[in-house]
């Protein structure tokens, strides 16, 4: 059975750019679609672990009701511990990406 190529750190780190540009770029199809999905969490995040972008999932969830409330804020800030750990890498894991962090979790 073949197994498909393993990709280099560099080519992943410019598809995880490539991606974040495209889910900057087309914000109306991102919420479409991402909002669409009730039980998955998708946001992105800067390197200080900021919220950038949520879909309506996280929000509900935070219980601020609102995007904006939740935009500019981290996991700390809103989930309690039993919640947060699905929302947030450790200090360790962004030290060592050094770069904005898109996601999805259910």
């Amino acid at each position: 059975m073949n197994q498909a190529p393993r990709l280099s750190e560099a080519v992943r780190t410019a598809l995880d750019e490539h991606l974040i540009e495209w889910v900057l770029r087309t914000p109306l199809l991102v919420e479409e679609v991402f909002d669409s999905l009730p039980d998955v969490l998708f946001y992105i995040k800067d390197s200080d672990g900021r919220y950038l972008w949520v879909n309506a999932t996280l929000v509900e969830r935070s219980g601020l009701g609102l995007r904006d409330d939740v935009i500019g804020k981290t996991a700390d800030q809103i989930f309690t511990r039993q919640f947060k750990s699905a929302t947030q890498l450790t200090p360790a894991q962004y030290r060592t990406t050094h770069r904005a962090t898109v996601s999805a979790a259910s």
